[in-house]
């Protein structure tokens, strides 16, 4: 019980903090108006699309239930696969210019909580908490704007952009 509550509470601190860098690093591009997020509605679509570019987990591993192939390489039974939900989330297949940040599309295909059996139990809680900070932001600030922009990605454990700087302007 007290290794399941650990590894709820370090899956959803570190995920959502490595997320919350990419929301404010976004947010200081201009990639909106800070005004049109005011909106819940477009506060969620840009949410998810920020999830979609920017997954906090980038990889995920599952277990072959069974012997299969997988695209002409078998897989035996037991053996480890590993899934990149960040290459999944920008496949051209499914998204037309997967590179671009693009509020409005479909987020069929996106992944960035998993899906299934094995989905985040925390997808919803952190998605509130990501709305109610960009409320919270919105609500303080006239602009946010990165000022020293050589993005880098840490990806040791989660995913997140580095080497930047942002000013918040406070209203």
């Amino acid at each position: 019980m007290r290794s399941t509550a650990l590894l709820f509470f370090l899956a959803g601190t570190e995920t959502s903090s490595a997320f919350i860098t990419s929301l404010v690093y976004c947010m200081g591009r201009g990639v909106f108006d800070l005004d049109e997020l005011r909106d819940e509605a477009v506060r969620d679509d840009y949410i998810e699309e920020t999830l979609r570019l920017y997954p906090p987990v980038q990889t995920i591993v599952r277990f072959a239930a069974e012997d299969l192939t997988l695209q002409g390489v078998r897989v035996p039974r037991h053996s480890a696969v590993l899934a990149s939900v960040a290459g999944a989330n920008r496949d051209p297949r499914v998204f037309d210019h997967p590179e671009r940040f693009e509020t409005g599309r479909s987020r069929k295909g996106s992944i960035p909580f998993a899906v299934g059996a094995h989905a985040c139990p925390g997808a919803m809680l952190a998605k509130t908490e990501f709305s109610l900070l960009i409320e919270e932001i919105v609500r303080r600030c006239s602009d946010v704007v990165v000022t020293r922009d050589r993005l880098g990605m840490e990806s040791q454990s989660f995913s997140h952009p580095t080497d930047f700087s942002v000013e918040f302007r406070t209203k």
